[in-house]
């Protein structure tokens, strides 16, 4: 991993699953929603690359529950923040071959 560059894109490991799923249930899905304007159901991490900040920015592909597949920009603050985990962006209409890049 590259301090400020995005890293390596690879599979969706545990810990990147549960984040995304931490991050639905409190505020992903209506946050996804609400900047798409569209009602997407639940969110599945497929693969992920991560950029070191002043947290960790993370480049997740998810696929909803209608197929749909996304790309999440997902700022996790450092730890002795703690603060939780935010939803900063979202691009649409992605395919499961296209690649993750810096948005």
């Amino acid at each position: 991993m590259m301090c400020g560059g995005l890293g390596n894109i690879v599979d969706a490991d545990d810990d990147v699953k549960v984040l995304v799923e931490q991050v639905r249930r409190h505020l992903l899905t209506g946050a996804v929603n609400e900047k798409t304007g569209k009602n997407y159901g639940k969110l599945a991490a497929l693969k992920y690359g991560t950029q070191v900040v002043a947290g960790t920015n993370y480049f997740v592909k998810v696929k909803s529950d209608d197929g749909s597949i996304l790309h999440l920009r997902i700022y996790q603050p450092l730890p002795h923040t703690n603060q939780p985990a935010e939803l900063h962006s979202v691009q649409e209409n992605k395919s499961e071959e296209e690649t993750l890049t810096y948005f």
